[in-house]
Formats: C-alpha cells, sequence, structure tokens
C-alpha cells in the first residue's frame, strides 16, 4: 500500500513503463496497453515471474539519500504479510486459493572503489572517530482498518517530534471516494504540485483529471511550507474525515507520512544512533 500511494504521486507515463520490470502496473497504463499483456511479460504460462525492483521505489533511504558510507554490514530486513491480497490481481470469487511462492531473493548493493589517496584519506577520517550523519525522507503508512459507518470521524494517527515532523501526508480510502459533481479540482492540483514540491521538477502526473477521479482519489497535503518557530514541542497529527453520506461498510483508511529522518552512525565503532 506505501510504494502504490507513493507512486501514483510520484511517477510519470515514461517511468511507469521502466518500472513495469519491477512489477509496477499502475491501472492508467493497464487501461492504454491491457493489463493481459503486461501480465505476460512478467509471468510466464507456469506462473514464474522474474522482477527487479529498485530500492528507492519501497525505502525512502534509497530514494533520497546518495552518498557512500564507510565500513558498514546492511541488512535489509523483509516482513511478509500474512496474506497475498494486496500482491494479486484477482476476481471476487477465484475458483482457487492463490498463493505467491518466492524461489530466490537476491539483494544488490553497488561498491564504490577507490584510489590509493582518496582511500587514505577515508581512513583518517575512519581514525578521528567523527559521526557521520544520514539525512533522508522517511515514508510511515498507518492504517485505520475498519472505519465507523457515520458522517464524520477523527483520527489521530501519531505524536512526532520536531525532529521528524511530516512534510507530506497522503491520505486515501480502500473504497472508491465518490465525486458526484466532480468537485475535485483542488484534490488534483494538490495531486499535480506533489512532484514539484517533493523532487524539485517539472509536474508530470500519472494521472488525468479523470482517472485520478476514477483511480486513486488521494488527498495529499504538503506540509513542508510551515512555519518552523510556531511549534516547539511535540506534534499531534490528527485527521478530521467530513462526509455526505455514511462511510461505507468495512471501508479502511490509509494514510502516508513523509517526514525528515536523521541517522547517525560513527565508521569507527559501528554504532547506529537515531536524532
Amino acid at each position: 500500500m506505501t510504494t502504490t500511494m507513493k507512486g501514483y504521486a510520484s511517477y510519470n507515463e515514461n517511468e511507469s513503463k521502466r518500472l513495469i520490470n519491477s512489477g509496477w502496473l499502475p491501472p492508467a497504463l493497464g487501461a492504454v496497453k491491457g493489463v493481459a499483456l503486461h501480465t505476460r511479460n512478467l509471468i510466464d504460462t507456469n506462473g514464474y515471474f522474474n522482477v527487479c525492483i529498485p530500492l528507492r521505489m519501497i525505502l525512502g533511504f534509497g530514494e533520497d539519500f546518495r552518498k557512500i558510507i564507510l565500513n558498514i554490514r546492511q541488512e535489509l530486513v523483509l516482513v511478509r504479510s500474512s496474506t497475498d491480497n494486496n500482491a494479486l490481481f484477482c476476481s471476487a470469487t477465484p475458483a482457487e486459493e492463490v498463493d505467491v511462492h518466492l524461489d530466490q531473493i537476491c539483494w544488490k548493493i553497488p561498491h564504490v572503489s577507490v584510489a590509493d589517496a582518496e582511500r587514505l584519506k577515508l581512513l583518517r577520517y575512519v581514525d578521528r572517530n567523527l559521526n557521520m550523519e544520514l539525512s533522508f525522507r522517511s515514508w510511515e503508512l498507518h492504517e485505520y482498518p475498519l472505519l465507523n459507518q457515520s458522517y464524520s470521524h477523527n483520527w489521530t494517527v501519531k505524536t512526532t517530534s520536531q525532529l521528524e515532523k511530516p512534510r507530506f501526508i497522503i491520505f486515501g480510502f480502500q473504497t472508491d471516494k465518490d465525486f458526484d459533481l466532480s468537485r475535485f479540482a483542488v484534490l488534483y492540483e494538490m495531486y499535480v504540485n506533489f512532484q514539484q514540491s517533493y523532487y524539485g521538477n517539472v509536474s508530470e502526473p500519472l494521472f488525468d483529471p479523470k482517472e485520478f477521479r476514477t483511480i486513486a482519489p488521494l488527498v495529499i497535503v504538503d506540509c513542508s511550507y510551515q512555519n518552523e518557530i510556531v511549534k516547539s514541542g511535540s506534534i499531534d497529527i490528527r485527521l478530521e474525515i467530513q462526509t455526505k453520506r455514511n462511510i461505507p461498510d468495512k471501508t479502511a483508511a490509509y494514510c502516508l507520512i513523509i517526514h525528515d529522518r536523521v541517522i547517525r552512525y560513527n565508521p569507527s565503532t559501528n554504532l547506529v544512533q537515531e536524532v
């Protein structure tokens, strides 16, 4: 769910085509080319698939941090969900239960080799016992699995510190949001402006207004321009939801918070600390 919400806001059509090799298939792209065609490119007749997923696609650290890390052993911990439903395209009543079996996972990390003169500088830096600060934007997903069937709902998402204040909040429902009066221009403008504010590039949204309305009506709030001096204590993140009709039964809400994060690492002692 995290990569889907973030991908809808981040990728354009050309990048989405390139990421088909990573298993990324947004509905808009499938509508143009056909879901079956893309599925055939990834899955053979025996049900085997092979994908290559960039780390920047699933972790904020992989997207933002572009420097070398000295003298550290990196580990990637993958926690698998108890169900594969979010990874499958299935009919409402599939004929048989479908599972995803992973035979092999390889993690490829680039290693940087430097000349002797640069290596000597790096060794001297390690000997100085200095801390390195690793700054990036972390992605944190919060789920409200079952909303009350009412017109209004208050959701206290979390309480955080000033160091990890939210920069962007992406909110969405698992069921379709109804724009029966087509009053979604402001939401679409917030969606379009995300790429320019987040990446500093000219926005090239993946969805046009009609696709945004029917496929991914996300609410994207840009918090990056907030006054840093107004509040010095903890920050409460709370969503107040107001609807014209009762929220449908079995509706889940998802809130993706993109916030600052700083980690301090000492190459000499290999100690990692959160700031």
